[in-house]
């Protein structure tokens, strides 16, 4: 548990409040280096920014990430470490023909130029954050002496309670320039796409109306009902200024019935 406390804190700060008791420092800015700097929250020297628009979509995430790859400069192959969800989007990218691009984490892992990937749960509360690029072995950690971990363990009459308390004095930052890739997504509404009707006795697909959310038919937008053809499929995307939840249904196939 100590461990998780600490990495999350590396990452993206430990999410206390500033007034809680157990606030574990993160000082961006700060210049007495008291604390552990967040990779999240590191200036632009070291780590690098990558603002995509809200709206984003998976493939145009893949394309800037490997592009934005290019600005890193710290130690050997990095990792990725993102959400679960947000993986889950990327892999599930298919072409034309209905195949996987990514058929595996290690192909997604080779397209966008990392060691690997790795989710993280609590990336989860920062919903414009889409991930971080670092190869750890570039953020340093130290303790002054003293700061060594210790455990505490002892009864607590008030409460009939045996307690334990494992306690340690660290500080951290990233110490190498451009050593990190954080990649979020502008703060837009969450939109919701609704799923569309079909009536296969008409071979007709009904269009719902879901605010921030477009549907496309072959890169074309529809709206209302629209009679097929052929066997179809529709996309949902979100407009400019939305974006939609990460590992939700965007895309439905129906079936023309002759």
């Amino acid at each position: 548990m100590l461990d998780e406390e600490v990495a999350r804190a590396i990452l993206v700060g430990d999410g206390r409040s500033v007034g809680s008791p157990d606030k574990v420092k993160d000082p961006a800015g700060a210049v007495d280096g008291v604390g552990i700097r967040s990779i999240l929250k590191d200036d632009e020297m070291y780590s690098h920014k990558i603002e995509l628009a809200a709206n984003v979509s998976s493939a145009d995430v893949v394309r800037e990430v490997t592009r934005g790859r290019t600005a890193y400069r710290g130690s050997g192959s990095p990792t990725l470490y993102t959400t679960d969800a947000v993986l889950v989007d990327l892999l599930l990218q298919e072409d034309k023909m209905g195949r996987r691009l990514y058929e595996t984490e290690a192909a997604l892992a080779a397209a966008l130029r990392v060691k690997e990937i790795v989710t993280v749960e609590v990336f989860g509360e920062t919903p414009e954050l889409l991930g971080i690029i670092v190869n750890l072995v570039d953020y340093s950690i130290g303790t002054n002496r003293g700061g060594e971990v210790t455990f505490f363990e002892d009864f607590d009459i008030d409460f009939n309670q045996n307690k334990y308390l494992m306690e340690t004095r660290l500080s951290g930052a990233l110490t190498k320039p451009k050593s990190a890739i954080v990649i979020t997504r502008q703060q837009g509404t969450l939109a919701t796409a609704t799923a569309p009707s079909f009536d296969g006795e008409t071979n007709t697909i009904t269009v719902p109306t879901a605010t921030g959310v477009v549907y496309t038919i072959d890169g074309e937008a529809v709206t209302g009902e629209v009679e097929i053809t052929e066997d179809t499929t529709i996309e949902a995307s979100a407009a400019a200024g939305y974006y939609l939840a990460s590992n939700t249904t965007r895309s439905w196939t129906f079936t023309y019935t002759e």
